[in-house]
């Protein structure tokens, strides 16, 4: 029986069942006819489940998982992978009668939106591992190591793998929650350098798990340049002719990862300068690469607005992320394919085919205007001093000398002297205390005044973050007076 004829499901008994939905209350749902439920806000969402085929065990399947979704998510994103599956069994034509084969995945680009694959992609998630078997031994592969994909002649299926919300290109809100996570963990002493180094040479490089592993003392060339230090990184090549194995090319390491990686080497190799320069960067073999960033992430908490969960952690994801904004930046497929260390640029087309799908999540990281997604404020406001974390401490006044008023705008939460530029460093920090009537939007104009100044795009960067994080205060402060 083919997705769509509903006829033989339509006569079927027992059309009727009770749901309990996340906000505590049951309702009855219909089976053979569309049904408006309520959602967060009094918003109405309509659910259609007559497609589905019931008189298949396949079907039986895709219905419990679909209707349970409204007992464990929103009633938005539930209705989200409903619709989502509807449109690939209906307009793919997909039959229900027996299980999922590659090629039927392969086809969702060319039936359905791509915004619509990371809301299909969780109900194949749910599918292996609930009932496995309606999924080919293929599809299962596809689903734990997508990646492998990657390779060259799988570029039809690169398009979903990038896409992947679960193993895929990080949306901006993914990837700023996930530096938020771990410069907090590293501060707060839940994370080691060692972590902290990892995590951060994943995110800035996007090398795959075995170049990681290959990375010894001698490939973290440092020297003297104009702002400070400034290091080169030998990068190891993980594909390529066996004569040319060895093979690495330079990368200069982001300005981001400089203090991190200097620190990172005084303090786990002491005087590493007299080290031998084929001992290893890391005490990490390549295999235990990708365990080891999952293990990471067990100790930071991380949150997905799109799945309504944790983040789930893979090496590749950063590796997808880096490539698709560079694409996204204007960088040249030969650009790209060096960033990335790949020796031809056939695989950018790849990268290029998942674009489309992934332009509304990036949009905000390439603006400079990434307003509330970027979550930069998160401190706390506060009416005065004696509602402060170190209330009545005068030393605990963070004042306003940027624009050489010296106003009062809100207090430090904690003892620890970070020494950075106050209050530009203020605004992102959550110890920060900002007053509710602080001349924010004074402060604001100034910020705005020196980006528009600024030639360095590294200081202009740190600027469009404290902007983004007034912006912020400011609407949490008419949000609070309204």
């Amino acid at each position: 029986m083919k997705a769509g004829s509903a006829a033989a499901s339509n006569s079927l008994p027992n059309q009727t069942k009770a749901v309990r939905l996340l906000n505590g209350l049951t309702i009855d749902i219909t089976l053979d006819r569309p049904i408006v439920i309520d959602g967060a806000g009094g918003r109405k969402h309509t659910f259609d489940f007559s497609w589905i085929d019931q008189s298949s065990e396949f079907g039986r399947i895709l219905l419990q998982q679909l209707v349970g979704l409204l007992s464990t998510h929103s009633v938005s994103y539930s209705r989200s992978v409903l619709k989502a599956s509807k449109h690939f069994f209906t307009k793919c034509n997909i039959d229900q009668t027996r299980p999922l084969h590659l090629a039927d995945i392969a086809a969702f680009p060319q039936c359905v939106k791509m915004s619509y694959w990371p809301f299909f992609r969780a109900l194949l998630g749910k599918l292996k591992v609930t009932a496995s078997d309606v999924l080919s031994e293929e599809v299962r592969r596809f689903l734990e190591q997508p990646e492998k994909f990657e390779e060259e002649g799988k570029g039809a299926y690169f398009v979903l793998v990038t896409n992947d919300p679960y193993r895929g290109a990080l949306t901006e809100q993914e990837l700023k929650d996930i530096q938020y996570g771990v410069n907090n963990a590293y501060q707060s002493g839940i994370l080691g350098i060692d972590e902290y180094t990892l995590v951060w040479l994943f995110i800035a490089t996007g090398v795959r798990p075995i170049q990681m592993g290959k990375l010894t003392i001698g490939d973290v060339r440092i020297t003297n340049g104009p702002e400070g230090k400034e290091i080169m990184l030998m990068m190891p090549l993980a594909k390529g002719e066996k004569a040319v194995v060895s093979e690495k090319w330079a990368r200069r390491s982001p300005t981001v990862l400089v203090d991190v990686l200097l620190s990172y080497l005084a303090e786990i190799h002491p005087g590493y300068m007299d080290i031998p320069p084929d001992t290893p960067l890391f005490k990490i073999s390549s295999s235990r690469m990708a365990p080891t960033l999952k293990a990471i992430f067990r100790k930071v908490p991380t949150w997905s607005d799109r799945l309504e969960g944790p983040i789930p952690i893979h090496p590749y994801r950063f590796r997808y992320t880096l490539g698709t904004r560079a694409l996204a930046q204007g960088a040249s497929d030969h650009e790209v394919a060096r960033l990335l260390t790949h020796r031809t640029t056939w695989c950018i087309q790849s990268y290029k085919a998942a674009m489309p799908a992934l332009q509304r999540p990036i949009k905000g990281a390439l603006s400079g205007h990434m307003d509330l997604i970027s979550r930069a404020f998160r401190g706390r406001l506060i009416k005065d001093l004696h509602e402060a974390s170190r209330h009545g401490d005068d030393a605990a006044l963070i004042r306003d000398f940027l624009s050489l008023t010296g106003d009062s705008i809100g207090a430090c939460g904690t003892l620890a002297k970070c020494y950075q530029n106050a209050p530009v460093a203020c605004l992102t920090c959550d110890k920060f205390e900002p007053f509710v009537k602080a001349p924010w939007e004074d402060l604001l104009t100034q910020l705005q005044a020196d980006m528009e100044r600024e030639t360095d795009d590294r200081i202009k960067n740190i600027t469009i973050n404290a902007i983004n994080a007034t912006n912020q205060i400011i609407a949490q402060r008419d949000a609070m007076t309204a």
